[in-house]
């Protein structure tokens, strides 16, 4: 009797899929730790080989993203962000999701689009410090100053000992000619231990007075 050579091959398509599937995990472990090494280039190479079995993994595709971003390669990240996007409910992946996406954004220049990726992530998890901090610096970026001014309030509020943060909200009320505010910022900047950089803001504010 002549094999069924139609389901040979379907039978063999199964087995050979699913052998490749339980490789996936470990093509995204591998990714991972080389990602952890900085071996960003082998990594890409990891991530695209899990991606090409698992398309829509949402970890897979934003890691690749984020490796991507590492070689300055920003650009080329984003649609797997997309993907990424789409494969995912949990808030705190969806929050780093869009903030990564802001971070391209910012790094190309597209400022609108930063900020509403940041907007996006900030929805998606209000407690990241660091989130507010990055929407700020796309708004002083933009020398949109006064919206810069309260997303380092933001930042602040929640880590109020983040020297970069209380930098940034003296430099943006600076910028808006709020003197008081200004040398507030940078008063607690310097309490902060950044003494070098405060005091040379606080002589040019001194000298405005």
């Amino acid at each position: 009797m002549a094999p069924n050579f139609r389901y040979l091959f379907l039978l063999f398509s199964i087995l050979f899929t699913g052998a490749f599937a339980q490789d996936a995990p470990q093509l995204l472990q591998s990714a991972q730790r080389l990602s952890a090494n900085k071996n960003y280039a082998a990594a890409i190479t990891e991530y695209k080989k899990a991606l090409n079995i698992d398309p829509n993994s949402a970890t897979g595709n934003y890691g690749l993203a984020l490796a991507l971003y590492a070689t300055a390669r920003p650009a080329e990240g984003v649609p797997y962000l997309q993907t990424a996007l789409k494969n995912t409910t949990g808030m705190p992946f969806t929050a780093a999701c869009y903030s990564l996406l802001g971070s391209i954004y910012s790094a190309n220049k597209q400022l609108p689009k930063a900020v509403e990726a940041y907007k996006s992530a900030v929805a998606a998890d209000s407690t990241n410090q660091r989130i507010y901090y990055n929407l700020g610096i796309a708004y002083f970026m933009g020398r949109q100053y006064g919206e810069a001014e309260r997303s380092f309030i933001d930042a602040i509020n929640r880590d109020s000992s983040d020297a970069g943060s209380v930098r940034m909200y003296a430099l943006s009320t600076f910028h808006q000619n709020k003197r008081a505010e200004t040398l507030l910022g940078f008063c607690r900047f310097l309490q902060l231990g950044r003494a070098h950089c405060a005091v040379k803001k606080l002589w040019v504010i001194c000298k405005l007075y």
